[in-house]
């Protein structure tokens, strides 16, 4: 479904982009937004919208949990404030690299391959304490926690307009308000 948005004035470099001049000289941008029948297939959306309501559940509990790390990682380690900071600092990172990036990907390819690429490098982050832990390495657990920013990006840059189209566009704000209320 394509839909039709004022925005701005018109001008002649629009028209590369897909954008039309409206009687009152308003600019109109075509959008492809789709449908839920798009996004979800022939399943409906309660599904989707059960499963992306789940994950800002889970990244939600991922943050909060870097608190604890912090804390354990600065007995373990013996840290000083600022390298005990650098947890955070990983972790907002991996969101500050990958945001754009996953746009673009959620763009050009699907919200549910975006998803999953994020959930991929969640799972590879996690796994990384493995041997981060095994060999008593605070730079890996670093590293895993920027992948595990990363994947959260991912998730995050995706699951925002997914949840918008799950559904007409007139309730989409309350479907995302629904969603982000489990994200503690």
């Amino acid at each position: 479904t394509q839909y039709y948005s004022k925005w701005g004035k018109y001008s002649r470099a629009c028209e590369d982009f897909g954008a039309h001049r409206a009687a009152d000289g308003e600019l109109l941008l075509l959008m492809h937004v789709g449908t839920a029948d798009d996004v979800a297939g022939r399943g409906g959306t309660m599904k989707p919208m059960v499963l992306v309501t789940v994950l800002f559940f889970l990244w939600g509990l991922a943050n909060n949990l870097n608190d604890i790390l912090i804390k354990q990682f600065t007995k373990a380690f013996d840290l000083s404030d600022f390298r005990a900071g650098l947890v955070m600092t990983a972790v907002n990172f991996g969101y500050f690299i990958a945001a754009l990036p996953a746009g673009y990907a959620t763009k050009r390819y699907t919200y549910k391959r975006t998803i999953l690429v994020g959930l991929t490098l969640y799972s590879l982050g996690a796994l990384l304490f493995v041997p981060a832990s095994t060999w008593r390495l605070y730079t890996l657990f670093l590293f895993a926690l920027l992948i595990i920013g990363c994947g959260l990006a991912c998730l995050e840059t995706a699951a925002n307009p997914f949840v918008a189209v799950l559904g007409p566009p007139e309730s989409a704000t309350q479907r995302l308000n629904f969603a982000q209320a489990w994200n503690p």
